[in-house]
């Protein structure tokens, strides 16, 4: 019922607004009021201690921004590599070509060891002979 319900609010949420609210208020009451009170003792400027903060937090999203990129495409290159590169073997079955494809994800930094396997099987016919049969029917 709440779940597709946007009028009745999830109590067990842990981001409701309320909540979030809440763990804001934390960190003014604890540490921005901690750290403005140690910068105040430097500097009794409350302008060069919030131009301070601002450049502290600047700082911290340009170093978040930049490793979680690098994180990103750490994680990414294998299986670019994989999908690029894949091991392609090609056989005839009872008539049919048979198209064998094999992923190796074990370089992947991911817990899926075996290799993915996708089999497409191939009919192959003349074009001319079923563009006739079609136009005659």
């Amino acid at each position: 019922m709440v779940e597709n319900n946007l009028d009745i609010a999830d109590l067990s949420d842990p981001f409701r607004p309320t909540q979030l609210a809440e763990k804001f208020r934390e960190i003014y009451d604890e540490e921005w009021t901690r750290a403005f009170e140690e910068l105040d003792m430097l500097s009794h400027d409350e302008s060069k201690i919030i131009d301070t903060f601002t450049y502290l937090i600047q700082e911290i999203e340009t170093f978040c921004s930049y490793t979680s990129t690098q994180q990103i495409s750490a994680m990414e290159k294998p299986f670019i590599e994989e999908i690029v590169n894949p091991n392609v073997a090609i056989h005839k079955h009872q008539g049919l070509s048979v198209i064998t494809l094999q992923l190796d994800m074990s370089n992947c930094h991911t817990n899926y060891t075996n290799p993915i396997h996708f089999v497409v099987v191939v009919q192959m016919f003349s074009l001319s002979s079923n563009l006739n049969s079609e136009l005659h029917s």
